[in-house]
């Protein structure tokens, strides 16, 4: 892993490198699989839906929506498409005719996608498909960013990027400046607190390490608002929206915030913070919207006309068709009629480009007179370079869970601002790298973390004070990663199942009924002594799933649901993707399965975990990934339950270590085959 670096160059061309070779990692996985499998095998994998009709619900903000639902009318089928989500919609070759459009709504028979343009009106009498698809936009972006770097065009000190000086930001050393600050949240912690003070009085730098639960957002805001009232221009940002969306929600209605981003990626309850809506709220968006309608109207009307196609127009050139227009005259077997619609044509698309130009040149100048006019200007890393934002320049750039994205990510605001604050955890998983080649070259080291080796002893802080979990839930991880300097907030102390559970005198008849309505927040079950416990890998996959815990998680949350649980309340959590797919299957709407990778930054009351592992030659393949077991415990507020064969997982020193806390502290249930009579499923599905 590269840490520092000689030169400007030296650091430009290592990301380029690493930059490229995963952008042409992601666009190989969608291309290959467009290519090599047919729409039916896409479909199985959840990345496509196909035989589609169409229909057009109206333009919203400017663009316009269209719905997409089975011929049939039937239920679409388990996929990966998701709101906010670049797909392509295609008639015949997505590569081809697919037009580029991103999700905005998705219910169990519909998905609503938003286009910049109308679809072919013929793509309403035929079926369709639509096709999870990468985007190039933000890989472009971050070639961008680091070659204004390369020019010297950075705000933020360039020595201190390339941690070319050891010692270049210099360590806060006013603790008594803390008294000048009369903070807007007064239920903040001392740590909290520290991290507010500490962040405001550093120059260029600041790093702060918040565990899971500790409020690094909370933390955040406050300092935004700090920073706003000390009249600051402020850009925040995060590589999700989703955590954008969190910082605008507690900012909103507190300072003149702009939520910059596609409003298909952004929470319905937060469109009256976007540029879009209020660009279209301004006296331009009154403009652009008479123009868009006026732009449908005349393209209405060229439908109806013949297009100068190259067979149609027979080697006449645009300026020949005019002329003969004119005259009323028919050339090349051309009839005078054909060639007069064909100048139409012409004449329109002449007026449409015009006033596209005029549109665009609207909507240019409400954004930037909106956007210099903003005190905090919210949007995800790639939304920093995008056309609005691309030449502007801040006081302060903040960045939320900075560790859940890559170094180029975080790249694209760091250099608009000479003082950078940073939030994230460095000891949960980094972000997801698709290139291996690219991962073994350094493209997992976050900007957070290659700073808090460089800087962290003098520029950083960590949050101390968790507020999601019952307190035994946190101190494993506590003591393992967080050398031991994690507290509870009273708030949490004596949250349990109990409390979500409507049934009273609930009896506890057997070993799962313990798992489940106990108030130990924390269990383990052990299927080391059942026959059928094995992991099993499916032909032609690279993941694994366990039918058996499968059918045990299945169990507990029909158990759970049944005492009054609600579905919403309870998580399931397992490292393979393949185990996924089969809990959805296995499992009612409601309840949320995702991978560890998926469920970080995510928390629910109950969390089950699947850890599918299960062989006799104790291998547990990427659990080796500390990180990846911290993500998984951290997730529950009230209750954890891990589904697991301990003797496999016994042999790799973390796990033993957990396992035995478990048995010290929490539950420890070993399964045995009267147990499980009448809940394994051979065929689950």
């Amino acid at each position: 892993m590269k840490f520092r670096f000689r030169d400007v160059n030296e650091y430009c061309e290592h990301f380029l490198e690493l930059v490229e070779l995963e952008r042409k990692a992601e666009m190989k996985f969608h291309m290959d699989e467009i290519k090599k499998l047919s729409p039916e095998e896409r479909e199985r994998k959840g990345r496509a839906i196909t035989y589609l009709r169409l229909r057009y619900e109206g333009t919203f903000l400017l663009k316009f929506a269209y719905s997409f639902r089975k011929v049939d009318s039937s239920r679409l089928p388990e996929n990966e498409i998701k709101v906010g989500d670049v797909v392509l919609a295609s008639n015949i070759n997505p590569l081809k005719d697919g037009r580029e459009g991103v999700v905005i709504e998705k219910t169990p028979y519909s998905i609503v996608v938003l286009f910049q343009e109308r679809l072919p009106a013929a793509w309403k009498k035929t079926r369709l498909r639509l096709d999870l698809y990468c985007n190039d936009t933000t890989f472009q972006r971050m070639k961008d960013a680091l070659n204004l770097l390369r020019e010297g065009r950075s705000e933020f000190s360039i020595s201190l990027l390339l941690g070319m000086k050891k010692r270049k930001v210099s360590p806060y050393r006013n603790p008594e400046g803390k008294a000048d600050i009369t903070f807007f949240n007064r239920r903040l912690n001392p740590s909290q607190k520290d991290a507010v003070s500490r962040a405001l009085a550093e120059e260029q730098l600041f790093l702060i390490h918040g565990p899971p639960g500790t409020g690094k957002t909370t933390t955040c805001v406050e300092i935004i608002k700090q920073l706003v009232a000390r009249g600051k221009k402020v850009l925040v940002c995060a590589d999700s929206n989703t955590a954008v969306d969190n910082i605008v929600e507690k900012l909103a209605g507190k300072v003149y915030v702009v939520r910059l981003g596609h409003p298909a990626r952004i929470s319905r309850k937060l469109y009256e913070t976007t540029l879009d809506f209020r660009i279209a709220s301004s006296e331009e968006g009154e403009l652009i919207e008479k123009l868009t309608e006026r732009m449908e109207a005349l393209k209405k009307k060229r439908s109806t006309l013949t297009r100068p196609s190259p067979a149609m127009r027979r080697g006449l050139t645009n300026e020949q068709i005019m002329k003969l227009a004119r005259k009323s005259r028919g050339a090349r077997g051309v009839s005078s009629k054909k060639i007069k619609e064909m100048a139409l044509w012409l004449t329109y698309t002449s007026s449409l480009r015009e006033m596209t130009k005029r549109r665009q040149s609207l909507m240019e100048r409400a954004a930037k007179r909106i956007l210099s006019s903003a005190q905090v200007v919210c949007t995800t890393n790639a939304g920093a370079f995008s056309e609005f934002l691309r030449e502007d320049r801040f006081d302060v750039v903040v960045i939320d869970e900075a560790t859940q994205a890559t170094e180029p990510s975080c790249l694209m605001p760091v250099i608009k601002a000479p003082k950078v604050i940073m939030a994230g955890d460095h000891k949960q998983l980094p972000p997801t790298i698709l290139s291996e080649e690219a991962k073994k070259k350094g493209l997992e080291l976050t900007m957070f973390e290659r700073f808090m080796k460089l800087y962290g002893k003098t520029n950083s802080i960590m949050l101390e004070y968790q507020y999601r979990m019952n307190p035994l839930l946190v101190e494993f991880p506590n003591r393992k990663f967080y050398s031991g300097r994690l507290g509870s907030d009273t708030s949490v102390n004596n949250i349990t199942v109990l409390d979500l559970i409507k049934k009273e005198h609930l009896k506890l008849t057997d070993k799962l009924d313990c798992a489940c309505y106990s108030t130990t927040p924390l269990v383990w079950i052990d299927t080391s002594k059942l026959l059928k416990k094995s992991e099993h890998r499916r032909a032609e996959s690279t993941s694994l799933e366990n039918i058996l815990e499968a059918s045990i998680v299945q169990e507990l949350v029909n158990r759970l649901v049944s005492a009054g649980v609600e579905r919403s309340a309870i998580g399931i959590i397992t490292p393979y993707k393949d185990q996924k797919e089969l809990l959805i299957k296995m499992l009612a709407e409601g309840v949320e399965v995702n991978t560890v990778d998926g469920f970080q930054g995510r928390e629910k009351e109950i969390i089950i975990l699947s850890l599918v592992r299960s062989n006799e030659e104790k291998k547990i393949g990427f659990l080796k990934d500390e990180r990846r077991l911290n993500v998984a415990i951290t997730r529950a507020r009230r209750k954890l339950i891990v589904v697991a064969d301990a003797s496999t997982l016994h042999s790799y020193p973390l796990y033993r270590d957990f396992i035995s806390f478990v048995k010290r502290k929490g539950k420890f249930i070993q399964l045995e085959e009267k147990d499980i009579s009448g809940i394994f499923q051979a065929e689950p599905f």
